[in-house]
């Protein structure tokens, strides 16, 4: 007291400059007059107070002003209300002119039987926002001849904002609110008359005046009608924390009133904002497909209602920024009627927050408040991917159950009749039943970490009472280490076969009568599958054992927790979902080596020899290697390949799963023969100029007997664009080489090269068909950075089971194919490099073979010399033209 002329109020929303407010606690009252409110809050009063008051116990009000009833309000009146007025930091304001415009609007359009009447027919037309309704019994002269717009939109705000309560702190000049009736006022007249004993009068008197009816409070008021129920409270603010119905005209207010304002309920709403063309809304939202905004007003009927009203949840802790308010609808009083208006937002959204940096979910947790108004299949809530099937959370109704189900990215598999998904149920019940009953507001709340049942919670209105759990369970009796039987007191939500986790320990099982059974499968269709701690590493020892045994405990009491175990964790590579049959039986994979070829320019096929230019002799001279398969013109259709452990015996056995090796029905090979250089300059092409060695893949057909039939070689094989990929090493791979199938000559040591193995050239099939599969239909595609597996299996003897690797997958014809280039080499060098340097058949004193595998090896080292009578020599003991030794 004597010290504070400035005081915070909890809610200034209805407190503005000249508002004569009434401070009181206790016995103690004072009144004082508003001269500024600042941003925060605070009034700035015409003095300091004279008492002390304390916080939150004292009472600040508001006087209200008496409105003017603009039904019988004169012109003049009519234009001092309006002139000035303005919304607080904006430049425009209604002028002088303006004024008496809208004065004239309104005599002209009387009666006027309500705001909704007043908005639509005086103020947005005034504005230029909306046309006069065609049913207006009344056309103004202004907006006859086109005058409409007169005022500006932010004028119609204030006006309307004046009209609704003139304390508005929106406001920064205001005069009075208005009404359409007077009430509390009454017109009377006085009469007084003098007669004389026979009766006539001899003098009479009129007096008539208007007076006010006191107390002006009425001391009790029916309200029948939502209207009445918001009239009344519109000046006096007087039934805090109460809602009319059904009419959805009690809004949340931003700056706190309680019951809030009227303004924007009724001046418009578009999608749960607010929105008025020139005002909140942009000018594109002005053309001809603007939206039609929301506007809402009392009802009147006569079965309208009032009920406490809804408040806000805190935005505190965990929940900040995160929560959204339903109350600011148009269609429900007390929330968003979801089948109108679902909530749409994405997963990395910053309300949401349910998306991490790297894509993957988060932990999912949701409260909410829901009131059904029927119980039926519906959807309460769905967060989902690019997939409806895979990593899919959803809380729906279905049946007679509400469901929070959560697809993993396995998602459900289609072949099988359980359903590969996690789930929590609670009974929604009927009626007035137990349960979640129609028409009453239930609190729901889910937290979900993962797809384990032990990962999920549901609760209804704050507990998980009566929430079933499927795959989760308890042992009914104790088990140790050794057995395979595991007794349980219920076996729902435990699909037929799967994985379960009992303490630390994962089994994979079978689900059968009253429990699982965790036995280990060798052969069948479940081969390797079953048994107790199954899902661990297993150390390489022999016998090999559980890597985790050290410390999880193998004896289980009874009662201990027993749950349907899932993946929670991410795949670290693509898992394809398609798959393709065989349509031809294909052996272990084998190294051929090409014995000879069919077709060619002779009958031991192409011939092959390199140029060498002798030292000090003007001309070369050709020196034959001998016959296989030289580069693109080459008419060879075929290779002829036998076992690379008897190369040029014949061994049907053997010759019979080289070939089970490549695919009857075609497929993609490689040719692999050590780099040859000849001569003192190291001679790497044949006569031709065409690379000797080194890799080349090519396609075949398909083969007859030993005969492997040519489809496309080198490059004509464009369709393996990893082949075209060239390292800094230069590996030789890229292009159509010539390769020897039949050596003629000796090596340097004087040893039939024709019977050195590592010098023969290998052939390898680089891939296995895949008939009709395609990348759409599920197989991942792949390339030599990036390469993908697949895996070999028979359904009926899953012993039988094995995985590939592939670098490209080729839907032309239907193969997987091994063609990175770096991978070729190194199998090529691994070929060459563990072949022992010795002849086949073990030839006596064999002698050395040149270098090693990696590239050109100075294969023959050919030493030319001459003669006495200078003739050019090969290594041999005599010369073939003149004799000499």
């Amino acid at each position: 007291g004597g010290v504070t002329g400035t005081i915070r109020v909890s809610s200034a929303r209805y407190f503005n400059v000249g508002a004569t407010i009434r401070i009181r606690e206790g016995g103690l009252v004072e009144h004082a007059l508003v001269q500024g409110v600042t941003r925060n809050g605070a009034l700035v009063l015409d003095r300091a107070v004279t008492n002390d008051y304390s916080a939150f116990d004292a009472e600040v009000s508001v006087l209200a002003r008496r409105p003017v009833n603009i039904n019988t309000a004169s012109a003049g009146v009519l234009e001092v209300l309006f002139t000035n007025l303005k919304v607080r930091d904006k430049n425009s304001r209604v002028t002088a002119q303006e004024a008496q415009q809208l004065a004239a609007v309104i005599i002209a359009s009387r009666p006027i039987d309500g705001f909704e009447d007043f908005l639509k027919r005086i103020v947005l037309p005034a504005a230029g926002i909306e046309e006069l309704p065609g049913d207006a019994p009344v056309v103004p002269e202004v907006f006859e001849r086109g005058g409409g717009g007169f005022i500006d939109p932010w004028d119609a705000v204030a006006l309307y904002a004046n009209s609704l309560n003139a304390n508005d702190f929106t406001l920064d000049f205001s005069t009075q609110p208005i009404a359409f009736t007077s009430r509390e006022v009454f017109d009377l007249e006085l009469r007084a008359a003098v007669n004389a004993k026979s009766g006539v009068e001899r003098f009479s008197a009129v007096r008539e005046t208007v007076e006010l009816i006191t107390p002006q409070r009425e001391l009790m008021a029916l309200w029948a009608r939502q209207s009445d129920f918001d009239e009344a409270l519109r000046l006096t603010r007087g039934a805090p924390y109460w809602m009319s119905g059904p009419a959805a005209t009690t809004r949340f207010d931003p700056a706190g009133s309680n019951p809030p304002t009227r303004l924007w309920a009724q001046l418009g709403t578009y999608q749960g904002q607010l929105y008025l063309p020139g005002v909140t809304g942009n000018s594109a939202q002005m053309s001809d497909e603007a939206p039609t905004p929301e506007r809402v007003f009392p009802s009147t009927e006569p079965d309208d209602w009032v009920q406490l009203a809804p408040a806000r949840t805190d935005e505190e802790g965990q929940r900040q920024g995160r929560v959204l308010h339903f109350d600011h609808e148009t269609r429900s009083a007390e929330g968003r009627y979801l089948p109108d208006g679902a909530i749409m937002r994405g997963a990395a959204d910053g309300k949401v927050g349910y998306a991490s940096s790297d894509g993957l979910a988060r932990q999912a947790w949701l409260s909410m408040w829901v009131r059904p108004r029927e119980l039926g299949d519906s959807c309460i809530f769905d967060l989902a991917g690019s997939s409806v099937d895979t990593d899919r959370l959803s809380l729906v109704l279905e049946g007679e159950d509400l469901v929070l189900r959560l697809r993993d990215a396995g998602g459900d598999h289609p072949d099988t009749p359980n359903k590969e998904w996690s789930e929590l149920r609670f009974a929604i019940g009927t009626g007035e039943g137990p349960g979640i009953p129609n028409n009453t507001w239930t609190h729901l709340a889910f937290d979900v970490a993962g797809s384990r049942p032990d990962q999920m919670s549901l609760f209804v209105n704050g507990t998980t009472h009566g929430v079933r759990t499927p795959g989760l369970s308890r042992l009914s009796g104790s088990i140790d280490m050794d057995s395979s039987f595991i007794p349980l007191e219920d076996t729902e939500g435990f699909p037929p076969r799967g994985a379960a986790r009992i303490g630390k320990e994962v089994i994979e099982y079978v689900l059968t009568a009253g429990g699982l059974n965790a036995t280990y499968n060798e052969v069948g269709p479940l081969a390797g599958f079953g048994g107790r701690n199954a899902r661990v590493r297993w150390t390489d020892g022999e016998p090999p054992l559980p890597a985790n045994l050290e410390n999880v405990d193998l004896s289980h009491d009874a009662g201990t927790t027993v749950e349907v175990y899932g993946y929670s964790m991410p795949f670290r590579s693509d898992v394809p979902s398609g798959s393709a049959s065989l349509s031809s039986e294909l052996g272990p994979w084998r190294v051929g080596v090409m014995r000879g070829v069919v077709g060619g320019a002779e009958t031991r096929g192409d011939p092959i020899s390199v140029n060498i230019q002798p030292p000090g002799s003007p001309v070369p001279i050709t020196f034959p290697l001998g016959w296989g398969l030289t580069g693109p013109r080459s008419a060879v259709t075929g290779i002829i390949l036998g076992a690379a452990e008897r190369p040029d015996e014949e061994d049907a056995t053997a010759d019979a799963e080289l070939m089970a090796a490549f695919s009857p029905d075609g497929g993609y090979a490689a040719l692999m023969q050590v780099g040859v250089s000849v001569g003192a300059g190291q001679v790497d092409t044949t006569s031709e100029l065409v690379q000797l060695g080194g890799i080349e893949v090519f396609r075949y057909s398909g083969w007859d007997g030993q005969v492997l039939s040519l489809a496309a070689r080198g490059n004509d094989c464009a369709e393996l664009t990893n082949l075209s990929v060239q390292d800094e090493e230069g590996l030789p791979i890229a292009g159509t080489k010539a390769f020897v199938s039949e050596w003629s000559t000796m090596n340097a040591q004087g040893v039939e090269v024709q019977t050195i193995l590592r010098r023969r050239c290998f052939v390898v099939p680089i891939s296995v068909p895949a008939p009709g599969a395609s990348t759409a239909s599920g197989f991942l595609t792949a390339d030599s950075e990036n390469p993908q597996f697949a895996q070999f299996t028979e359904p009926d003897a899953g012993e039988l089971t094995e995985w590939i690797c592939y670098n490209w997958f080729e839907p032309t014809y239907g193969q997987l194919v091994r063609d990175d280039p770096v991978n070729l080499d190194t199998l090529r060098n691994y070929l060459l490099d563990n072949i022992d340097e010795e002849v086949i058949n073990d030839p006596p004193n064999p002698g050395g073979g040149g270098g090693g595998g990696g590239g050109s090896s100075g294969l023959f080292e050919l030493e030319l010399i001459r003669c006495e009578t200078r003739h050019t020599l090969r290594r041999i003991s005599s010369c073939r033209k003149c004799g000499c030794v």
